[in-house]
């Protein structure tokens, strides 16, 4: 729901080729009524997000050791876990005649996991919860197993089932979404969002100004905290781009 809320989004097909390259080539569509004002974009539904996991807990610092440190545990319980061998031997056992995976034909199943880890990234991103006090959170990046979204769910669900520790410190994976309300982004949460503040001049959201009396104002939400973390959906706000 979170995803799909204002500014809305709405995804178009079966259309003609010609009204496709018409519509893209417009990029930005200003209709008369105010905020009603969109952008087009083209995506391709095959593409899986590199997002894998969100961590919250004791062990996320902003520490360049303790960062590294987390990656390596979480690598190591991933090469150990039963639900993950089992996921991952599900594809591989899927995809061994498959002559577009190619690379799948030829390895073993610790080969295609060494693989995939091998891509792994833990970013630290600074946020708050909905009192102001810091919560901050481990992203863990990665190559996704499969284009096919049921087998990257399999793989993500797998990777959530794992109990993480750092040194004795839990690393919790974030049950709950975690993101920009404004942009979409998966790399920030809303109060973080860089668009107000750049390239404004395309940016059709709501002002930094609007963003922050909204987020002051817990009454303008409809549940959770104004900071994008888990629980938090759109305020009612009306403002550039159609919000309300």
């Amino acid at each position: 729901r979170r995803d799909f809320g204002n500014p809305w989004t709405i995804i178009l097909y079966d259309i003609s080729a010609n009204f496709r390259a018409w519509l893209l080539d417009l990029g930005v569509v200003a209709l008369s009524e105010p905020g009603a004002t969109f952008m087009v974009h083209s995506f391709d539904e095959g593409k899986m997000s590199w997002v894998l996991l969100n961590f919250c807990g004791p062990a996320v610092e902003d520490k360049e050791e303790e960062r590294l440190e987390a990656l390596v545990a979480i690598k190591s319980k991933i090469f150990g876990n039963e639900d993950v061998r089992k996921a991952v031997q599900a594809f591989v056992g899927a995809h061994k005649n498959d002559p577009t995976c190619p690379e799948i034909m030829s390895k073993t199943y610790t080969q295609v996991l060494d693989t995939l880890t091998s891509s792994f990234r833990l970013v630290y991103i600074p946020c708050d919860d909905k009192n102001g006090v810091p919560n901050p959170r481990y992203q863990l990046r990665g190559r996704p197993i499969s284009s096919n979204k049921d087998i990257q769910r399999k793989w993500v669900t797998a990777l959530r089932s794992i109990k993480y520790n750092v040194r004795f410190k839990p690393l919790y994976p974030d049950k709950g979404d975690f993101g920009c309300v404004w942009c979409k982004g998966e790399d920030h949460p809303g109060h973080a969002c860089p668009y107000p503040d750049y390239g404004t001049e395309k940016w059709l959201g709501p002002t930094r100004e609007q963003m922050m009396s909204v987020m002051k104002n817990s009454s303008d939400w409809k549940r959770g905290g104004p900071m994008g973390e888990q629980g938090t959906l759109i305020p009612s706000l009306r403002g550039r781009g159609g919000f309300r």
